[in-house]
């Protein structure tokens, strides 16, 4: 493509759909146009028209004589316009092609000029704001910045070549770029002009350094350097090209010297670590094999048994011997141990204040009391380790993940590095048992990095060798300037490693410059992809909104993923994507105030003034990521050598510059739906003081895809079975953020699919200030999967994208998962969709995974990380400890389904499926049980809740001590897991049975696959259960009197072996129906996580909202006064309210 004439005020470069249409909008006035690059298309343009208040848009392509033609609704057209300044002109008075005439020129916005970047972190903003609109002349712009300089230190005679240059020679350098030359020869010229006096002054430096070199040189002293010609070519002339060579030797000498002086001296001084100089001794040279687990000492806690319904406990000593795989239980000196196998624990129940119910196979549970909760999430993960380390499958579910991030400040490390990689330091930090537990994959960022990359590599070799006595071995490594990305793993695990990517983006001063940007790496580890994107943005207090176009830069830019996913960014593309990085986001308090904060610990109130999460809260960056809770102090700006105090003032000879203390280094995260992550560590280290920022760590467990593949079902063209499973479409809504004139198609692309595909295009219909797009089922494609086998589909996501039918440009994708979606009715959807990291809109509707019950999966056996779940305890006739409704495995949920609220969690559970909670309508009518009277069924305008009272009694489980933030998210929504298939998941009620239910009444659990339900005889006894509130959308009839049945099977509980995964939905003891506060909570908590909002539920909890049917009279004022500050949040909230009011009625 030629490169656009200079000087045209339409030509907006790589600017967003989103920021063309807010343009145009401004401009208010019909004809007005501009042209900006084509996001679909790699070297097009898009031509962006306002006309009657809609945006058109047509895209602008070249052919093979290099010709330009305009592509509209009917196709391209056939005449050809020469450069796009002809194209403009032409279609400045006609009508034929275009909607209306191109009459004005919108002109680009001044902010988004680059300005004088900050890059040095340290100088100061210049006096004079050189950011100028495009109208500005260069020669104006760097005459400005030349009168800035500090000119004393040079020679008139230099002073006035650089003035002639910047007068004319800088634009005659800027002309030959724009006609595609690569060269600036009046730059060229000025440089060697300045070269001139260089050599003799190089001639004493060589000098100089050959005497040093001999000093340490003790093979061969006193042997001299020759002393080189001047330089200059075969007829007579400065030769530039031999001074940087000689320039080069110079670097190569002081190189040579630094290390030849480093060994003569360290004979002479004693080693500052020993263990690392053993450490180094020790270092294999080649591969080696699998290492043994590390050993941990058995751990040894004081409990509370208790006993339900007999209200009594009693103390008792249990113990974790890890290493020989099983669990001791103690009451007294004198009486008989207890031991229990890892075989035979087969759950674990997390319950308010710091409770444990133990699920053992062929045994009554346990209820353990744990001193606090943080020995309760030791003997969890103790006990989960163990199972892991001493099962015998090979195949690997789970991984642990160490990621890093560390601005070095341009110092080399120090010789002591190993509390970075085991997580020790402030914060969040890895208990220590587990320290010398190394992790699978270790991902190392740095920024301002001065070591070397080949270095850098085998320095964290020998740290971790020192501490797990393994040879990582390197899957990639990425670098940028001072920017570098490492991701090392174990030996056993480098099979499993696949699809390796590497990517960079510059975004310094005009995206030109390395030492702001970032680095990524993307791998496949078995069926699971990660992509790491080490991130150096824009520094200063002031540049938050440079930083933010740092961040859309970087996800347009980075090259990571699939090339047929070009519509799709990287955090659409990935099963987990993990930003980290200097992000330099600051705090926007006075300084005196913050060291006030940091001396009281009350990062809380600090955190609300964090420029990163206001600016994620106004859905401007990282949508839908989440962050690990901050309790650790601000890693930046920190005197160097010591971590006591804070150095916020930076002299200079022209001021002085603040920089606030602030968390510059972060760890950020977002995951697919469905998928499971766990946080287990955030903080930052302590002994690490070379630099003026701390290293921050962060540590995850994560569950990995299978590889497993069953012949049987495998589907192609052929064979009569390859029809047994459909993904169904029933109807689909796309509410999109734009002002675009056009239609739209929904494309389809999933690994489980043969290819993409698309739905039928329909036309954009105005709905307030956006479009609506609907299709019906007639509209959207049936899907069939290559593979039937229930547990590979469940695993699986379809990633969605809304596209423009004139351009085939993007304007919103998401992910929706397939596991909540394997029933035989419809079930409902609702998801926001993003684009280029702006959420761009909504996307909702029907669908489900359809198939023939006798589909059975090829393969019997649970997720390791399905050994933990949540519950409340009840009383069961058996004697039983398990937990009420049904046990939870920890699978992450969408708590970042909110748009512009990402939920920052204190537990280890983290929030990633957007897809579960969901919007839905509900069948309002009143449910079966006991009646409320005419006072409960009042609707009184809610009033705050005093402190103990009845309500706050009824939800201590929320607010207890023993469950963490996220862990008492999961419990609101926790039965959904489990749910039966047919249902539609939002939202659910508890079950109304009673374990005082007959065999005969009770749910069959011998089915995989739901199937279409069979119709029975009409004489039969129909089942005397109906579950509260079921959607009318699914009721089910049995026979031909229409009776209602009861709700298909849920899915069966997986199985390993002879182990259980989880207690058996017979064995969880239902507590009889009753309509209690906490239910009418739970009610409203299933709700707002359907909706993505239930960080909001204890807030409207507080306020008197804690009944869905008080809702009906809520309002905007009342939903700003529980702090949902974001208008698109609140105008989601109440639309769904009008949906369900409707529904009821």
């Amino acid at each position: 493509m030629r490169p656009v004439p200079p000087g045209q005020v339409w030509y907006h470069g790589n600017i967003s759909r989103l920021k063309a249409e807010e343009l145009l909008g401004r401009a208010k006035k019909d004809g007005c146009f501009l042209v900006r690059d084509s996001e679909s298309v790699k070297g097009a343009f898009a031509l962006c028209v306002l006309y009657h208040g809609a945006v058109h848009q047509y895209r602008i392509l070249q052919d093979a004589d290099e010709l330009l033609a305009l592509q509209t609704i009917r196709g391209v057209q056939e005449q050809r316009f020469s450069s796009l300044q002809d194209l403009v002109t032409q279609n400045s008075s006609r009508t034929d092609v275009l909607v209306c005439p191109l009459k004005e020129a919108v002109q680009q916005d001044q902010s988004e000029e680059d300005s004088d970047d900050d890059e040095d972190e340290d100088s100061l903003t210049p006096v004079g704001d050189f950011s100028k609109s495009r109208t500005d002349t260069v020669s104006q712009v760097f005459q400005m910045r030349l009168e800035q300089l500090r000119l004393s230190r040079v020679d008139n005679g230099f002073v006035g070549q650089l003035r002639q240059y910047v007068q004319q020679g800088l634009q005659q350098d800027m002309d030959g770029l724009r006609t595609g030359g690569s060269s600036l020869p009046q730059l060229h010229r000025l440089v060697e002009l300045s070269a001139q006096e260089l050599h003799g002054h190089f001639e004493s430096f060589l000098a100089k350094m050959d005497t040093m070199r001999q000093l340490f040189d003790q093979t061969t002293p006193g042997k001299h350097r020759k002393a080189s010609d001047p330089v200059k070519d075969d007829q007579g002339q400065f030769d530039l090209q031999e001074l940087l060579e000689r320039l080069a030797t110079c670097k190569t000498v002081i190189t040579s010297l630094e290390r030849k002086a480093s060994r003569v001296l360290q004979e002479f001084v004693q080693p500052e670590s020993e263990s690392e100089n053993r450490t180094k001794e020790n270092f294999p040279k080649g591969e080696v094999a699998k290492s043994p687990p590390p050993s941990i000492p058995p751990k040894t806690f004081e409990v509370r048994q208790e006993s339900l319904g007999a209200m009594k406990s009693s103390r008792l000593m249990v113990k974790v011997d890890v290493m020989n795989g099983k669990l001791y239980c103690l009451r007294s000196p004198k009486s008989p141990e207890e031991v229990f196998t890892h075989k035979k624990i087969l759950q674990l129940v997390k319950s308010p204040k710091a409770r444990l119910g133990v699920k053992i196979e062929d045994q009554k549970g346990k209820y353990f009391v744990f001193e606090d909760v943080r020995s309760r999430e030791l003997f969890c993960q103790l006990i989960q380790h163990m199972k892991n380390i001493h099962s015998k499958d090979k195949e690997v579910d789970q991984i642990s993940v160490f990621v890093g991030t560390w601005n070095m400040g341009d110092a080399p490390a120090p010789s002591n590095i190993s509390s970075w990689f085991k997580c020790q330091g402030q914060g969040k930090t890895r208990d220590e048992t587990f320290a010398l537990v190394p992790f699978d994959v270790y991902v190392i960022g740095t920024q301002e990095s001065a070591v070397g990359e080949k270095d850098w590599v085998q320095r964290l070799q020998l740290v971790l060798w020192g501490l797990a006595e393994i040879k990582y071995q390197p899957v990639a490594v990425s670098t940028l300037w001072g920017l570098r990305l490492v991701v090392l793993v174990k030996p056993e695990h480098q099979h499993r490693i696949s699809h390796v990517q590497t990517s960079s983006v510059k975004t310094g001063i005009a995206n030109a410059l390395g030492n702001k940007g970032a680095v990524g790496i993307a791998f496949l580890f078995w069926g699971t992809a990660f992509c790491f994107i080490n991130c150096h943005l824009t520094s200063g207090n002031e540049k938050c909104t440079r930083r933010n176009q740092n961040y859309h830069d970087i996800l347009r830019g980075l090259n990571l993923g699939h090339l047929k996913l070009g519509g799709f960014d990287v955090t659409t593309q990935f099963h987990h994507v993990f930003f980290l990085g200097d992000l330099n986001y600051r705090l926007d308090l006075p300084v005196q105030e913050i060291l006030k904060k940091v001396n009281e610990r009350d990062y809380e109130s600090l955190l609300t003034h964090d420029q990163l999460k206001v600016e994620q809260d106004k859905g401007r960056i990282f949508v839908r990521f989440n962050e690990e809770n901050i309790t650790f102090p601000p890693t930046y700006r920190y005197e160097r050598g010591n971590r006591k105090e804070y150095t916020w003032q930076k002299f200079k000879k022209t001021g002085i510059r603040i920089n606030v203390p602030s968390w510059c280094d972060r760890v950020m995260w977002r995951s697919f739906p469905d998928t499971y992550i766990t946080s287990l560590s955030y903080g930052c280290t302590e002994d690490i003081v070379t630099s003026d920022h701390s290293p921050v760590f962060a540590s995850f467990d994560v569950g990995i895809t299978t590889q497993y593949v069953s012949k049987k079902d495998l589907g192609g063209t052929g064979g009569a079975d390859n029809k047994k499973v459909e993904i169904v479409f029933k109807h689909m809504d796309a509410k999109i953020k734009t002002s675009s004139k056009t239609s739209f198609y929904l494309e389809i692309h999933s690994t489980c699919l043969e290819g993409p595909s698309q739905s039928t295009t329909v036309e954009g219909l105005k709905d307030g200030g956006n479009i609506k797009a609907s299709w019906s089922s007639n509209h959207l494609p049936l899907l069939s999967p290559l593979i039937s086998d229930w547990e590979y589909l469940e695993e699986q996501h379809l990633l969605l994208s809304v596209k423009s039918a004139d351009s085939d440009e993007s304007y919103g994708e998401c992910v929706l998962s397939l596991k909540n979606m394997i029933a035989s009715m419809p079930q409902q959807f609702d998801s926001f969709i993003t684009h280029l990291g702006e959420c761009t809109g909504t996307l909702s509707g029907w669908m489900h995974v359809k198939g023939d019950e006798r589909i059975r999966s090829q393969r019997e056996m649970s997720r390791s990380y399905e050994l933990i779940s949540f519950g409340e305890m009840v009383e069961d006739t058996s004697d039983h400890v398990l937990p009420h409704r049904h046990l939870q495995p920890t699978l992450s949920n969408p708590l970042d389904g909110t748009v512009h609220k990402p939920v920052t969690s204190t537990s280890s559970l983290t929030a990633t499926n957007e897809m579960y909670f969901l919007t839905s309508g509900v069948d309002d009518k009143q449910q079966e049980g006991p009646q409320l009277t005419d006072s409960q069924r009042k609707k009184p305008k809610p009033t705050p809740r005093r402190r103990g009272s009845s309500l706050e009694r009824d939800v201590r489980t929320r607010e207890s001590p023993g469950l963490t933030v996220d862990e008492q998210k999961q419990r609101s929504h926790s039965s959904d897991r489990l749910a039966d298939p047919m249902e539609v998941r939002p939202p659910k009620p508890p079950p109304r049975l009673s374990s005082s239910r007959s065999a005969s009444e009770r749910r069959p659990r011998d089915r995989k696959f739901v199937a279409e339900p069979k119709k029975l005889n009409s004489g039969a006894a129909s089942p005397p259960v109906v579950p509260n509130k079921p959607p009318p959308v699914v009721r089910v009839t049995k026979g031909d009197d229409g009776a209602n049945s009861d709700i298909p099977p849920p899915l069966p509980v997986k199985s390993r072996g002879n182990r259980t995964s989880m207690a058996s939905l017979s064995d969880i003891p239902l507590s009889p129906p009753h309509r209690s506060t906490q239910h009418h909570e739970q009610q409203l908590a299933d709700w707002l996580s359907q909706l993505g909002l239930i960080v909001y539920h204890d807030k409207m909890v507080r306020a008197g909202w804690d009944r869905l049917e008080f809702l009906d009279d809520i309002t905007e004022q009342d939903l700003i006064d529980i702090g949902m500050t974001m208008k698109e949040q609140r105008e989601h909230f109440l639309s769904q309210v009008k949906k369900r009011k409707e529904t009821s009625i």
